[in-house]
């Protein structure tokens, strides 16, 4: 524990946390800010993210085009949550009393567990192909971070689509995010992410190979999913010094035009 909130303070300033999630088509263009040091805040800073795929968060045009974007795409709340902690505790936001989320405000929830402790969900695969139209997002922190984060002052805003056929795929996720912690207060950070070409799968597993990707790393992401019925679950993990970072990107699919 003590190692990690002695070195929390340059894990942000590297990835933010929760911004190396987005690892899942291996591309991303970011703005990392301190929340506040522009005289504001995540909500508040630069009106250049867009839900369309059109431009990245700083308003430039994405490297790759995803078009066309499907009508219809939510803006999205999502929720930061710590592995292993209470679903009801401070760290969730207290009760619904209280102002946080509870048991029944998850009742939707596919997969999801909505009682006990904070837990990833299995991903078991099935058909993806479809329009995947993401109306809820959880990042889900080690335990560590127990303690040093304050997820119910966390945010995450933005939006996310994939669409998926026989044997192609395209992507767009993007979200302003803004990590509360003890050791350096807010940080903000904007991301866009784009990314299409083809994918094979294995066992509950995507596995992409891009044609293009904004801000292309060359690396081969992949993507663990589960469908069930006309709802789906994305699954990202990537592996830190300080234990595993995870992100549920959940939503309904729907058949492809």
């Amino acid at each position: 524990m003590n190692s990690f909130r002695t070195s929390l303070a340059s894990l942000v300033a590297v990835s933010a946390l929760a911004l190396p999630l987005f690892a899942i088509v291996a591309c991303s263009s970011t703005t990392d800010t301190p929340a506040g040091s522009d005289g504001g805040d995540a909500a508040a800073s630069d009106a250049g993210t867009t839900t369309d795929g059109s431009a990245d968060a700083d308003g430039a045009a994405l490297e790759c085009n995803v078009d066309p974007t499907p009508s219809g795409i939510p803006q999205v709340t999502g929720k930061w949550v710590i592995i292993g902690t209470s679903k009801t505790a401070p760290t969730d936001g207290g009760t619904a009393a209280e102002g946080g989320s509870d048991a029944a405000a998850d009742a939707s929830d596919s997969g999801i567990q909505t009682t006990g402790i904070w837990q990833v969900p299995v991903m078991t695969g099935g058909d993806p192909k479809g329009l995947w139209t993401v109306d809820k997002a959880t990042f889900y922190l080690p335990s560590a971070a127990e303690g040093v984060v304050d997820t119910s002052k966390s945010t995450a805003i933005g939006s996310a689509w994939a669409a998926v056929d026989a044997t192609k795929y395209r992507f767009f996720a993007s979200f302003d995010t803004v990590l509360d912690t003890s050791i350096v207060g807010p940080y903000a950070t904007k991301t866009a992410t784009t990314s299409k070409g083809s994918y094979s799968i294995e066992a509950s597993t995507l596995k992409f190979n891009a044609e293009c990707a904004s801000g292309s790393s060359g690396a081969a992401p992949e993507l663990e999913y589960s469908v069930q019925g006309q709802r789906g679950m994305l699954l990202s993990k990537i592996t830190t010094q300080f234990g595993q970072l995870t992100v549920v990107f959940e939503g309904s699919i729907s058949p492809s035009n």
